[in-house]
C-alpha cells in the first residue's frame, strides 16, 4: 500500500521553533547578537549626543574665583580657555538678586605667575560703594555668562557655594 505525500504547511523539524513572532519561538543567536549590537550603538549614541550637549553648555575650561567679597567690593577672576582671548561677562548677584554685569577684562598678573592664562586680561571688581546696604549678613555669588548655540544663556557659577560678607551697624 502506496502512501500519499505529505502536504504539510508545516516546517521540517529543524526549523520548528525558530519563526520569530510565533508563541513560543525562540530568537535566534545571530537575531539576539543584532538587536544587543543595535541597543549598544544606540546608548553610545545617545552618550555621545549628551556629552556633546553637556560640553557646549556648560563649558569645562571656564574658570574662576571669587577673591574678595567685602561691603565695599567683590572681586575675582573669570578665564574661557576655549577662548583666551576673549574676557568673560561675570555677573553679580547679592542676596540672591542680580546687582550688576561686567566683563572681566581687568589686568590680573597673577594669573600668568601662576599659569592659569598667558595673558593677564581677566580679572573683574563690583564695587558696592554706591549699595545701600543694611545692617548683617549678606551673600555673594557670580556667575559667568556663557551663549552656547541655539542663543540661549546660561549662568555658570564661579565658586561652590556663595561667599558671605557682615555689615556693621
Amino acid at each position: 500500500m502506496k502512501t500519499a505525500p505529505s502536504l504539510s504547511c508545516l516546517p521540517p523539524e529543524s526549523d520548528r521553533g525558530t519563526a520569530s513572532g510565533s508563541p513560543g519561538s525562540a530568537i535566534t543567536p545571530r537575531l539576539l547578537v543584532a538587536l544587543l549590537l543595535k541597543a549598544l550603538l544606540e546608548i553610545g549614541l545617545l552618550v555621545f549626543l549628551a556629552s556633546l550637549t553637556s560640553y557646549v553648555t556648560f563649558p569645562p575650561g571656564l574658570r574662576g574665583a571669587i577673591d574678595r567679597a567685602t561691603p565695599a567690593e567683590v572681586r575675582g577672576w573669570a578665564f574661557n580657555e576655549a577662548t583666551p582671548r576673549d574676557a568673560v561677562t561675570v555677573q553679580l548677584f547679592l542676596n540672591g538678586r542680580f546687582e550688576a554685569s561686567v566683563r572681566a577684562d581687568s589686568p590680573r598678573p597673577d594669573l600668568v605667575t601662576a599659569g592659569v592664562t598667558s595673558s593677564p586680561g581677566h580679572g573683574f571688581v563690583f564695587s558696592l560703594e554706591g549699595a545701600a546696604l543694611a545692617p548683617g549678613p549678606h551673600r555673594v555669588e557670580v556667575f559667568a555668562l556663557h551663549f552656547p548655540p541655539g542663543g540661549t544663556r546660561v549662568l555658570i557659577p564661579l565658586s561652590t557655594s556663595p561667599r558671605s560678607f557682615w555689615v556693621e551697624r
